[in-house]
């Protein structure tokens, strides 16, 4: 079994990894993962648990799917968080792809949906999870974060491939191993 996941990773340029670090500078004392800015990605479609005979069928159906899709540009903009603002429980950064992400999900979904996949219920909204958080401390410098940079324009990428995942859950944190890589088309 592996426990994959589809996705396309994310550079972070200079700036918006400074202001990453100033986040963490800000809230020190509070109960917070990181994620390693070598694994920002954002997640397509979380598959968990899966079969060898049936990730090669997903390998098939990504490379059916995926053949004819392009290159498209993303930005990473607004500072957000899952939770409630007095308990939030993730740190993300917003990725606005004019609807790029949620089409190719949407297809996926489809897609692996006929070799009996379950589709995910939740709406999708792509988004660079930034950190876990388990408790904030620093409450009102947090409410102050989010509210300055909930409007803020951090970067822009080119996404060029999707990539299959592997992911193993270690002590130290996940780690990735690339199954298969789709390029997309210019």
């Amino acid at each position: 079994m592996k426990r994959v996941f589809i996705a396309y990773k994310v550079s972070t340029e200079a700036k918006t990894i400074q202001f990453i670090d100033s986040l963490k500078k800000k809230l020190w004392r509070s109960s917070i993962k990181w994620v390693n800015p070598l694994n920002y990605h954002v997640t397509l479609k979380f598959i968990g648990n899966t079969d060898f005979d049936t990730v090669k069928k997903i390998k098939n159906v990504l490379k059916s799917i995926l053949e004819d899709e392009k290159k498209f540009d993303t930005k990473i903009q607004t500072l957000k968080f899952f939770g409630h603002i007095k308990k939030p429980t993730a740190l993300w950064m917003d990725i606005d792809d004019n609807g790029n992400s949620k089409r190719i999900t949407e297809n996926i979904n489809k897609a692996l949906g006929k070799i009996g996949i379950e589709t995910d219920q939740r709406p999708f909204k792509p988004h660079l999870t930034l950190a876990r958080i388990k408790l904030i401390y620093e409450k009102t410098e947090f409410e102050k974060l989010i509210e300055q940079n909930n409007d803020t324009l951090f970067q822009s990428n080119t996404i060029s491939k999707i990539i299959f995942f592997e992911s193993k859950l270690t002590q130290r944190g996940p780690e990735y191993k690339v199954l298969a890589e789709y390029k997309l088309e210019k």
